[in-house]
């Protein structure tokens, strides 16, 4: 057989115009694409002020101008060549690195698929490069201030392959504001202004962080709102603009993370925040918080994605502890100041004398309508009841789960009201809500969410009563892998009160539960196994769940002395929040109330 000849190979090397056309595809896919770039290179020169301007949605033109250190025109001949940096020399350069560019592709990549022109002045005089979908770059003398303009226009017209795939011009420039907000909130000693078709539409002067956070994201929250916390450790610190329980989305919009001033993907650290809020937040409510991560470069590889929105992190699950464990005591620390408030407010401002009947007593819920006089409506004041009546509230409460002391803050331990003010209570609503009066607020208190704290509160402290079961509770299991769970964190269990054993193949029994757990074995089934396979915290997550199941039920009618006993532990409360993160209450002041009904105060 004749050997094959040169011209019959089926491998071709391309042509240098058309693999920089499909080498650059992958950097600049769209608008947004060059303006994420550009904006690196502005950062990495030391700029102090950074202008955005897009046309068309930044498919006709994006300039980026910068009065940063500039490049001289030996610099500026470089600057378009594939693999041209001035951030690093060598590979192992990687390992220390410390600006947002270093690759040397995206000014090459820009001028392969459309009209690229620089005017850059370091401060000895300008010098302009233009070129054109791959052509030699021209490079000549210019006139222009300190620093430097890249202007790009006419993207894709040479590559119709890529040009059909951008979509309309207003979809393509909202892609291009959030990536000039992704750039800018990082750095907040810059100041940033964005104009689209020559309206300036942003304008972010330097500021401190959390003013930064606050004003790209003027929907989130205020600034008022938002709390800056830190915390470090070995080989990285970050810093956290967050915002307390009372707000919170739907999504995860307003969940962020910047690892070295850098926004990337990255599900560990959300959780993290989404753990630190666990027990402030209702299910399918999400946090406001913004995380910004310095770890040691050595620690983390940028060089995966070409839009480097990923990152590998080896010290990644020590980061996930210090960000959960810093959140979550700052919302502890939130909650307790919030408790000091309501306490200080009761205690300053409250007048026993105004609001408490002569003779205090319990009363049943009236069976008819009130007739709206105070003294047709029980109330209770730890100072002024009778021994009577504190046994009987003793009493209820030891019904409610255990002695009302237990569900005592540390302040109020050694007794009298410093841990909550007098209250006056007012009734049951739609079977769910307590009313009670408390100064100048009004109460609502969801019954099942207090007493499900209280329990929480009181498990957490004191080992779980057990009750034991005379006729076991059979557990089947669906398969092998729900066995090696319940074996596994069997003794787990058994510390918050159930004790299972296995007795056959898919099959185990429950001997006991925890007192008050009230279930039928298909929920005791789906209680234990969903809650053990929360690998964050299942001992805690299974102290909820019993609480849950033990506490007043919606729509439960309680007496006075109960609704009492409960009202009583709930405000002493230092977390107003039932175990799964929603609120427990809701209060309104009297000012606001007759606002409501324009009334004159």
């Amino acid at each position: 057989m004749e050997p094959r000849k040169p011209t019959d190979a089926r491998i071709r090397v391309l042509p240098p115009a058309v693999y920089r056309k499909i080498a650059a595809g992958e950097v600049i896919d769209r608008p947004a694409a060059i303006v994420r770039e550009l904006m690196d290179n502005a950062i990495d020169s030391g700029a102090t002020e950074v202008t955005v301007s897009i046309e068309a949605g930044g498919v006709d033109s994006v300039r980026v101008v910068d009065d940063g250190r500039g490049m001289d025109e030996d610099d500026l001949r470089l600057a378009a060549e594939p693999h041209a940096t001035s951030k690093i020399e060598t590979a192992d350069d990687l390992l220390k690195l410390s600006t947002l560019g270093f690759r040397g592709e995206a000014l090459a990549s820009i001028s392969a698929v459309a009209r690229l022109e620089i005017v850059s002045n370091p401060g000895t005089g300008a010098s302009r490069l233009s070129a054109d979908f791959g052509s030699v770059p021209v490079v000549e003398s210019f006139h222009g201030a300190k620093g430097t303009s890249v202007a790009v226009s006419a993207l894709f017209e040479s590559f119709p392959a890529r040009k059909q795939f951008l979509k309309r011009s207003q979809a393509e420039g909202t892609v291009c504001r959030q990536v000039f907000v992704d750039k800018a909130i990082a750095f907040p000693e810059v100041g940033f202004r964005y104009f689209s078709d020559g309206e300036l539409k942003l304008f972010l002067p330097a500021q401190d962080l959390k003013s930064r956070v606050a004003a790209a994201y003027h929907d989130a929250a205020p600034a008022s709102l938002l709390s800056s916390i830190a915390a470090s450790g070995s080989g990285f610190s970050f810093e956290a603009v967050v915002a307390g329980p009372a707000i919170s989305r739907n999504d995860r919009r307003y969940i962020q993370v910047f690892v070295n001033r850098r926004r990337i993907s990255e599900f560990s650290l959300v959780q993290a925040l989404e753990y630190g809020y666990a027990s402030f937040l209702p299910g399918g409510k999400e946090p406001v918080a913004f995380l910004f991560l310095e770890v040691d470069p050595a620690l983390a590889d940028f060089n995966i994605h070409p839009a480097k929105k990923e990152a590998r992190i080896k010290n990644i699950q020590d980061i996930h502890h210090r960000v959960s464990e810093t959140v979550r005591a700052y919302l502890h620390d939130l909650a307790v100041a919030d408790f000091s408030k309501r306490r200080e407010a009761g205690s300053d401002s409250f007048n026993p004398e105004k609001y408490l009947a002569e003779t205090p007593g319990f009363f049943a819920p009236p069976p008819g309508p009130a007739s709206g006089r105070p003294a047709d409506w029980p109330r209770y004041d730890r100072e002024t009841a009778t021994p009577r009546e504190a046994a009987t509230f003793a009493a209820e409460t030891v019904r409610l789960s255990g002695s009302i002391d237990s569900f005592r803050n540390p302040a109020a331990a050694s007794g009298g009201t410093a841990g909550t003010a007098p209250f006056r209570y007012l009734g049951q609503a739609f079977n769910l809500f307590l009313v009670c009066e408390v100064g100048d607020e009004l109460y609502l208190i969801d019954q099942h969410a207090a007493h499900e704290r209280l329990l929480f509160e009181k498990l957490k402290s004191a080992p779980p009563t057990v009750q034991e079961l005379l006729v076991p509770a059979v557990i089947e299991t669906d398969g092998p892998d729900e066995d090696a769970l319940l074996e596994e964190r069997r003794l787990a269990a058994e510390k918050v009160g159930f004790r299972i054993e296995k007795s056959g193949e898919g099959r185990w029994a429950a001997t006991a539960v925890p007192a008050g757990y009230r279930e039928s074995s298909r929920r005791l089934h789906d209680d234990l196994l969903e809650t053990l396979k929360d690998d964050s915290d299942f001992e805690t997550a299974l102290f909820a769940t019993v609480a849950c199941r033990s506490a007043v039920k919606d729509g439960e009618l309680l007496s006075a002395t109960a609704a009492c006993a409960i009202i009583d532990g709930a405000l002493r409360l230092e977390n107003p929040r039932c175990p799964h993160g929603r609120p427990i209450w809701h209060r309104i002041s009297r000012d606001e109330l007759f606002s409501l009904v324009q009334r004159t105060v």
